[in-house]
């Protein structure tokens, strides 16, 4: 409720606050991985990544072998060796991309959530309920990279918003 309230909010986990601001700023640029897990509905997806470099482009690796370019903008401001992304249900997107298997198919009235894996992760992102995805059908994702966040895995801190 505070969301849809609220102009600004206070977030607190085990005593410390976390976070001061607008609804809008804890959703798009949430300074804790706790902001990130805790605003949002559908939750956030989350999986480990490494950082590589090449030819002056950026780009977040997982452990499954997965490379995304990282828009410029995006870029980390700070370095760290250990780095969760982040990225909503809503900023994946059927189209051209990876190919993956839909595992699971939650219609939640407007949209349907669909579950997949990629790799050793599980995904999910927002459809819409005419496209008509069901369980086993293989179906191609991107990801909206000009939304994904990252934070260090140790601190827990956003790597894009400190």
């Amino acid at each position: 409720e505070a969301m849809t309230m609220a102009d600004h909010i206070a977030v607190m986990n085990a005593g410390i606050l976390q976070a001061f601001t607008t609804p809008a700023d804890l959703h798009d640029r949430p300074k804790t991985l706790f902001i990130a897990q805790f605003i949002g509905n559908p939750l956030m997806n989350f999986m480990p990544v490494r950082f590589i470099s090449e030819h002056g482009n950026l780009f977040a690796a997982t452990t499954g072998g997965l490379n995304f370019e990282v828009p410029k903008d995006r870029r980390p401001r700070q370095k760290s060796d250990s780095v969760i992304m982040g990225i909503r249900p809503q900023d994946i997107k059927l189209g051209e991309g990876l190919n993956t298997e839909v595992f699971l198919v939650e219609p939640m009235g407007r949209d349907d959530l669909i579950i997949c894996h990629l790799g050793d992760q599980e995904v999910s992102f927002l459809t819409d309920p005419n496209d008509h995805i069901s369980i086993g059908d293989r179906v191609k994702i991107s990801f909206d990279m000009s939304k994904c966040q990252f934070f260090d895995s140790e601190t827990e801190m956003s790597l894009l918003w400190n």
